[in-house]
Parts: C-alpha cells; sequence; structure tokens
C-alpha cells in the first residue's frame, strides 16, 4: 500500500485523490451511509423511510455479509464514521446493536462515531461537516450533492436510486465523473485493488 496511506487518524490529511482509489484509506477519515449500502432491513430501507412512523410493528435490521468483512477492515484500518438515517430511537438502537453484534466496535470503530439523522440533507451536511477523503452513499441526491466537495464517493445501486444513477457500467471509476465510482455493492470498490488487471 502506498506511503501516502499511512497517516495517523486524526491528522491533517492532503485533499484530493487517495493514490490507489480502490484501496481502504487506512489512516484517512471515511464515511459511510449505511442504508441500503451495509444493512437489510425495511427499517433502513428509501422506500419505507416515509411509511416507517406509521408502522407499529418493525423489521429487523442486519449487516449483509458481503459488506461485514469490507466494515470491519475500515473500523480497524480507517478514522471511520456511520450514518444511517433513521425515523425513531427504536431503529437507532436496533443500529447500534447490530453494529455491536457483528463486531464492529470491537474491531475498532468509535461509538461517538455513530450518527443518525431524519433526512438525506442531513446526511449530506454531516459528511460535508466531516470532509472525509471517502465517502460510501446510496442516494443519488446526496452524491449529487457532495460532488463538488468529497474528493471520493462511492455509491452503491440499490432499488431505489438505480434509475437516478448514470448508465455508466458499474466499478472502478463508473459513472458521474472522476471522483464517483458506481457499485452493485461495497466490497466490489475494494475489492477490485486485490483482483488481478
Amino acid at each position: 500500500m502506498p506511503a501516502a496511506f499511512n497517516h495517523p487518524a486524526g491528522s491533517k490529511q492532503s485533499r484530493g485523490k487517495c493514490p490507489d482509489h480502490d484501496e481502504i484509506p487506512v489512516g484517512y477519515q471515511l464515511t459511510v451511509v449505511t442504508n441500503d449500502t451495509i444493512f437489510e432491513g425495511d427499517d433502513l430501507t428509501a422506500a419505507a423511510a416515509a411509511a416507517a412512523a406509521a408502522s407499529a410493528e418493525r423489521n429487523s435490521i442486519a449487516l449483509k455479509g458481503s459488506s461485514l468483512a469490507i466494515l470491519l477492515e475500515m473500523a480497524r484500518t480507517c478514522d471511520l464514521y456511520v450514518i444511517t438515517q433513521v425515523t425513531s430511537d427504536e431503529v437507532e438502537n436496533k443500529v447500534v446493536d447490530a453494529l455491536e453484534q457483528a463486531g464492529v466496535f470491537d474491531a475498532g470503530l468509535s461509538p461517538h462515531k455513530v450518527l443518525f439523522c431524519e433526512t438525506e440533507l442531513g446526511r449530506a451536511a454531516m459528511v460535508r461537516q466531516i470532509e472525509p477523503m471517502l465517502h460510501v452513499e446510496s442516494s443519488a441526491v446526496v452524491l449529487e450533492s457532495l460532488k463538488p466537495f468529497i474528493p471520493n464517493l462511492v455509491v452503491v445501486k440499490t432499488p431505489y436510486n438505480v434509475s437516478s444513477l448514470s448508465s455508466a457500467p458499474a466499478g472502478r471509476g463508473g459513472g458521474g465523473g472522476g471522483n464517483v465510482a458506481i457499485v452493485d455493492d461495497l466490497s466490489q470498490y475494494f475489492m477490485q485493488a486485490s483482483s488481478p488487471t
């Protein structure tokens, strides 16, 4: 891994592209919106967000198996912030419980860096405050608002955003411009670095 990645967490980081943008940026600030990217569950899908307040019964929340190894590695090696858009304190508690059960806190994620908001505007505002080197998102609206400000963006395709994303092919550098990668799954973005070309 390039020496440029070995900045300790919290140090003043250079702005711009990561030298190898497919690798986990060790030591850099990283933000991940969990809705539809890390978690599975009706409480966190875009379509259920509007109806969630009216629903008395809530489904469980679980980490996607394909993203768990990447999330654990990010927690271990990065200054990671996890952002989740929720509609209630009950869902917040479920998210924290799911992260704890998966061992993400044991891997290095600080509980104080698990953040919650109620709107997409809140998600974008949090990311802009943190100013990460890399941000993982599922909302095309948030993605568009962050393009000018965040050097590296990864958007994970979901059934709720696929029609609003560029028709560019998924994968490394795919879609939306030089600082945006559109992928089918979070692990796809980071696994490319270890794949033979």
